[in-house]
């Protein structure tokens, strides 16, 4: 009963869509854009060139600004009211003040920091999508001494569950016979599957047992 439940880990696939690499997401286009105008207009400024800074950190404002500013305008619509509205009105004022340069650079982190944040919930968004993957739709379960195949979500609390080698777990529960070993690093993020033991004989069957946990109520 040593194989039951084992997954080898170069075969496990969690099926999770994969995010593309950060050079080929368009969403950082406005800010990578933003950046090279606003450093192109230091460049400028600092060189004495004779070429108004302020076109470069004009577009490089403008470029950053298309990041969040459509999205603060559909919140004013909606009466929502959030940080981004008040970068919105920060780099107003600083064009209003003739710093221009401040309001690109504003501007330019603040897009920056926005698409990188989506980055990150679209990375937990994946990985929640995967780990949910992973709970089969069907389960077995023996009720009054018969063996039944049900849909995962007709499992109720008290349910005993058998689990044959290479199958998932439908739900969360204590083993009630057999032993096995069980790989959770999708859950757990170790590498090293966790053991799992009856709590009475210990006996080596080829199916476990696993009762859902009458204390919890999912």
């Amino acid at each position: 009963m040593d194989d039951c439940c084992r997954v080898e880990k170069e075969d496990r696939d969690f099926g999770a869509e994969p995010l593309s690499l950060w050079w080929q997401d368009r969403a950082l286009l406005p800010s990578a854009v933003s950046g090279v105008f606003l450093l192109a207009g230091y460049v400028v400024e600092w060189a004495g060139v004779p070429v108004a800074p302020v076109v470069f950190q004009g577009i490089a404002l403008a470029a950053g600004a298309w990041a969040f500013v459509p999205g603060v305008m559909r919140a004013l619509c909606n009466r929502r009211v959030g940080v981004a509205l008040l970068m919105t009105v920060a780099a107003v004022g600083a064009v209003a003040l003739g710093h221009v340069g401040e309001a690109a650079a504003l501007a330019f982190l603040f897009s920056l920091a926005e698409t990188l944040e989506d980055r990150a919930m679209g990375r937990a968004q994946a990985g929640l999508r995967a780990l949910l993957a992973l709970i089969p739709d069907i389960a077995r379960v023996s009720r009054g001494g018969v063996e039944q195949t049900i849909a995962a979500k007709e499992l109720a609390v008290d349910d005993l569950l058998i689990v044959g080698a290479g199958e998932r777990l439908a739900t969360d529960g204590v083993v009630e016979a057999g032993q096995s070993v069980l790989d959770t690093s999708a859950v757990t993020g170790g590498v090293d599957p966790c053991g799992c033991f009856s709590r009475s004989s210990g006996g080596s069957g080829v199916d476990q047992c696993w009762r859902r946990d009458t204390s919890r109520s999912s």
